[in-house]
Order: C-alpha cells, then structure tokens, then sequence
C-alpha cells in the first residue's frame, strides 16, 4: 500500500493532469508547478500527516525501525508540521498565488528529509523508496522555483542602469503614465497604473 500511494501521488497522478491540460497550456512550467504541488507537497503531505497524527507507530517503526513508543510524540509533532504544509499545498489549487510558496516550502522540506536518509547506515525497503521520491520532488520542484524566479526577474519593470525615467501619453488625452528606461535602450516599460498629471509632479 505505501508504494503504491508513493507512486500514485508522485508519478502518476500529477503525470495524468498534466497531461489532461497540456493541450490548453500556454508554457509547461506553470502546469508541472501546479499539479506537482497539489499532488506531491499537498495530498501526499496532508495524508502522511494525517497518518502520523493518528498512527505514529507507522513511521516510527515500518520507516525508521524505532520500537520505543516515546518516539510516538516526536512522530506526532512531525505530523501536524506535514498537516501545515499539506494544507497549503491543497489550497494553492484554489487560489495559484500560493502555487510558488508552497513549492519553495515543500521542495525544502524533501530536500532535507532525502540528505536525512542518505546519512542513515541501515535503510530498509520503505524508507529507501521515501529516499528516492523525496529526491526526485524535490528535483522537480527546485526546477520550478528556479524557473519561475528567473521568469519573474526577467519581466520585472526596472529603472535600468542610468535610471532613465520619462514621461510618455497614453492613449487617453491628459493621463501621462510613468514608463521606465530600459538597461539596453530598447523601448521602455510603462506602468500599468495611470498616473495623474500631480502624481508626475
């Protein structure tokens, strides 16, 4: 059952609605973000917390081969930490702004639970899958918090090198907007707000 719920939530599952929306997406990116999020970081998270909120006995002793029920409420705690980040996960299908941090939360979270199995001696079959899949979610979603903040630097308005700033009309007679000077002396960036002429000065 724990391979086949690995499986499901890390591969197949976001694989599947991928591929159910790629016909329709505008850039690969976005929709690999999406649904590796909500599956990867917010169903398989909420549902391991949920596990280990209600049997921590589960991960203490089929992982990590801890037989001490004192290690139940460390299980706990780590439990309602992967509740948290499940949650957010789950809700940036509603609302995408939570699309990124979700991704940066739960990509170091596997991140640094893969090293922590990595350093253990004695790994059984179970916590060398988790071993394995934290990696490659981790792989993933790093990819995507590094495309996405290369895009985002990319398209940001700057005031560019010399700070050029000028005033251009829009198509509204008597609403100047402020635009900036671009780095390369290309054509200059306007704000999408329009200023009024007080505003300028």
């Amino acid at each position: 059952m724990y391979f086949a719920i690995v499986l499901l939530l890390l591969f197949v599952l976001p694989a599947a609605s991928i591929a159910m929306q790629w016909s329709s997406a505008h850039a690969a990116a976005p929709l690999i973000g999406k649904w590796f999020v909500f599956w990867g970081v917010g169903v398989r998270l909420f549902l391991a917390g949920a596990r280990q909120t209600i049997q921590p006995r589960f991960t203490a002793e089929e992982i990590f081969e801890i037989h001490e029920t004192k290690s139940h409420a460390i299980v706990r705690e780590l439990g309602f930490a992967n509740l948290s980040v499940g949650t957010l996960g789950i809700f940036s299908l509603i609302w995408p702004e939570w699309t990124f941090p979700a991704a940066i939360v739960g990509g170091l979270y596997y991140g640094f639970a893969a090293v922590g199995h990595v350093f253990r001696k004695s790994r059984n079959a179970k916590e060398y899958v988790a071993m394995v899949s934290d990696f490659f979610i981790f792989a993933v979603l790093a990819g995507f918090v590094a495309f996405s903040w290369k895009s985002d630097l990319t398209n940001r308005p700057t005031l560019g090198y010399a700070g050029k700033v000028s005033r251009v009309v829009s198509s509204a007679p008597g609403n100047p907007s402020l635009c900036l000077g671009s780095p390369s002396g290309g054509r200059p960036r306007c704000l999408e707000r329009i200023l009024s002429v007080s505003d300028m000065g």
